[in-house]
């Protein structure tokens, strides 16, 4: 997933796109922010906002975080790491910044921009996986997630073809940790239910993507009967796919770690094959978020959360619509 949740560990996921409007242009030439505020400002950096959780997410720590009187500051890296750098560089160098959470586009590259803002008293903190020079991080139950979502699949594959054997595309983004972990939580879960199943490694990174493999894999695995994938953007490219296959979708199953509104709206007809996610929720996440920066911003000790995903079904999807 360029996914929930989540590209480094974690996926989270993500998916995903129904993006919430942000702010208005400031800064470097992909920040955004909103009006000024005299406490400072804080900042929050994803890769990209391709990914609908990730902007929710935002939505929610924009919300929190200038009711405490704090200038919010984001950008739009499109997964490009040089580009990322700099929008950290750009915010350092305001001078009024007092906390950076952030999930690098590559872990690896930010070493030296998390020394640059430590060195100016700024702490940074990460999103699903800690770094050098980070002052703490939010944990994300990715395993956890994937094998939640295995389970419901393999419990669904039994219950609807029993003794038979089925095909199950594993639809994910493999390039970091946060797919890789879902991926192997939801392979693991399959293998260890004692479901008659094949798996199918399938690799993307957003809609199209996964619509694109799904199709491909429609035709190359005829058995498919099931996807599980990392984001809710994975689970609409599949189905899709299936659709214009001309398949029938109440003859599948489809189960991801993260779901978008449009994946809720779906889940609450009841009729698709998205009866169910396992997801990240943004008000979960944002509220962990913002908790965390606003300690940060606050020279407070910032101790590490951990966020698991919640089931959402059609007994409780209302609530996630409104």
């Amino acid at each position: 997933m360029r996914n929930h949740g989540f590209k480094t560990i974690i996926a989270a996921a993500t998916a995903v796109v129904a993006a919430l409007s942000l702010a208005a242009c400031s800064g470097s030439g992909s920040g955004s922010s909103s009006s000024a505020a005299s406490k400072g400002a804080v900042a929050v950096s994803f890769p990209s906002r391709e990914v609908t959780i990730w902007n929710d997410t935002m939505d929610v720590v924009k919300q929190k975080v200038t009711a405490q009187g704090y200038e919010f500051l984001s950008d739009n890296p499109n997964w490009d790491i040089q580009t990322q750098v700099s929008d950290w560089q750009s915010w350092i160098s305001r001078g009024d910044v007092k906390a950076i959470f952030g999930f690098p586009a590559q872990v690896d590259s930010f070493a030296a921009v998390t020394a640059q803002a430590k060195a100016a008293n700024i702490p940074v903190l990460g999103y699903s996986v800690p770094w050098q020079g980070t002052a703490s991080y939010l944990a994300l139950d990715l395993k956890g997630a994937g094998e939640q979502a295995g389970k419901a699949t393999a419990d669904w594959v039994k219950k609807t073809y029993p003794g038979k054997k089925v095909g199950v595309g594993v639809i994910a983004d493999t390039t970091e940790d946060l797919g890789k972990l879902q991926q192997q939580g939801i392979i693991d879960a399959l293998n260890a239910s004692g479901a008659d199943v094949t798996v199918y490694k399938l690799e993307a990174q957003s809609r199209q993507d996964a619509y694109n493999v799904a199709q491909s894999a429609l035709i190359a695995h005829p058995d498919i009967k099931a996807w599980a994938s990392i984001s809710g953007d994975m689970a609409l490219g599949s189905r899709q796919a299936t659709i214009d296959a001309r398949l029938n979708e109440q003859d599948f199953s489809n189960i991801a770690t993260d779901a978008t509104k449009e994946g809720f709206q779906l889940i609450q007809k009841g009729n698709t094959m998205i009866r169910e996610a396992y997801c990240f929720t943004p008000d979960t996440l944002g509220s962990a978020m913002s908790t965390m920066l606003l300690q940060a911003a606050e020279g407070k000790k910032v101790d590490k959360k951990q966020v698991g995903v919640t089931k959402i079904d059609k007994t409780n999807v209302a609530k996630y619509l409104k």
